[in-house]
């Protein structure tokens, strides 16, 4: 009764989000994220604000970041990724901390994208370039 409950009071939240002019679609997703975080958060012990997906690719690819800082035309100072580097410990083998990625990439098959090598960038590995971008984070925060 209380799953009829809080489906009802989410239909709700999406009707109240639609009249002040979020798209409901974008509204699901920012709730579905943020639930993500949560669960991150509370049961996994993670960053606050960093999802599964994203820990998954983190853990199971080991990912050193390299940021390259440059100075604009004017003079302001902008941190750029330029890449990545893999430091796996076993190489390229199957090991247990590839499984999470894995079931997640699964679940999610249709979320990839082809890059310009025509390599398949996957579901977890998207999520950590959208978190170290910030694009889930409002405008004036990026």
């Amino acid at each position: 009764m209380y799953f009829i409950y809080s489906l009802v009071f989410f239909l709700f939240l999406c009707i109240l989000a639609y009249l002040f002019g979020l798209s409901p679609k974008t509204y699901v997703k920012r709730c579905l994220i943020s639930f993500d975080q949560l669960i991150n958060t509370w049961f996994c012990f993670g960053y606050e604000d960093e999802t599964l997906s994203s820990r998954a690719f983190r853990w199971s690819d080991d990912v050193t970041v390299k940021n390259t800082t440059y100075t604009n035309a004017d003079n302001t100072n902008k941190t750029e990724t330029t890449g990545k580097e893999k430091n796996n410990v076993k190489g390229d083998s199957w090991h247990v901390q590839k499984v999470p990625a894995a079931i997640i990439n699964t679940l999610f098959f249709w979320d990839y994208l082809i890059d310009e090598d025509g390599d398949k960038v996957r579901h977890c590995e998207l999520s950590f370039w959208s978190e170290r971008e910030r694009s889930q984070m409002h405008p004036e925060g990026r």
